[in-house]
């Protein structure tokens, strides 16, 4: 598709499940001069109701088939001309890695290869990552069905899967959250609804969930922002879904500045779950 110099560039934002980031996204990128696509799979998106939207285009579901999911993307690209790909969902994310050569040629795709979306996604290093830049995480441990049987857990608790979302059978994505638990019953429903035979357990932190967020590239922070949670949902295990700017903890900008990857979240000194 041929464009003039006066045409906004496209750009195509994946919405696999309501998510008002993604909605946050889409309107950012028309405020700076954009036009946004949103590739959604279902009627419950949130940007497909923006009026910032450039357009909606339907695609597969990525949970269901993560290549069908990658190549509707890949088409729909070429169909209206975009100049990037971004996924704005963690099962997008793990569907687009490793598989540019699938975009046209010139297209911007978000999303870096497989062994790399990994690493970034298991949150069993966290942990250890945070601790490098300076950037300590509540105290976590691996479990497994042993440890359920021999009451070594304390409660109340934080299970988490080691990825909130991974690889399942014939291409299909498997997305599971956080749960809370507070006594032996929580613990056995938590692991009957987790895949995988390890979990990570953190204590129950009460307290405000703070965050870090902002854009890298080339491993420089281009921009920052610091938040604090009003609401998180869900409910005691949730991510922020209303927050309020504050100013810099004192020494988090050095330590997320002096960590080797350029970027990562700053966890709170109380942060509930997540």
């Amino acid at each position: 598709m041929s464009r003039d110099r006066h045409t906004p560039l496209r750009v195509i934002v994946t919405e696999d499940a309501p998510a008002y980031g993604v909605l946050a996204c889409v309107r950012a990128l028309r405020a700076g001069g954009y036009e946004p696509w949103v590739a959604i799979t279902g009627p419950t998106s949130y940007a497909a109701r923006s009026r910032a939207r450039g357009g909606t285009i339907a695609v597969p579901a990525p949970a269901d088939d993560s290549a069908a999911y990658a190549e509707r993307l890949a088409g729909a690209a070429a169909d209206v001309g975009a100049a990037a790909v971004l996924p704005g969902t963690d099962q997008a994310l793990l569907a687009l890695a490793g598989r540019d050569e699938l975009f046209p040629k010139g297209v911007v795709v978000g999303s870096y290869p497989a062994e790399i979306v990994r690493r970034a996604t298991d949150k069993s290093q966290l942990a250890r990552l945070g601790s490098e830049a300076g950037l300590p995480a509540p105290p976590s441990r691996i479990i497994s069905v042993d440890d359920m049987r021999n009451g070594s857990i304390s409660y109340p608790s934080v299970m988490k899967p080691l990825r909130t979302v991974s690889a399942g059978v014939g291409g299909r994505l498997i997305s599971v959250g956080v749960r809370r638990i507070e006594n032996s019953s929580d613990l056995r429903g938590a692991i009957d609804s987790m895949p995988g035979t390890r979990w990570l357990v953190q204590p129950y932190l009460a307290g405000d969930l703070e965050a870090a967020v902002g854009v890298a590239w080339q491993g420089q922070v281009v921009c920052a922002a610091y938040q604090v949670a009003e609401r998180v949902y869900p409910q005691y295990c949730g991510v922020s879904a209303y927050a309020r700017t504050i100013a810099a903890p004192p020494g988090v900008p050095r330590r997320r500045r002096s960590s080797g990857s350029g970027w990562r979240r700053a966890p709170a000194p109380a942060n509930p779950c997540r």
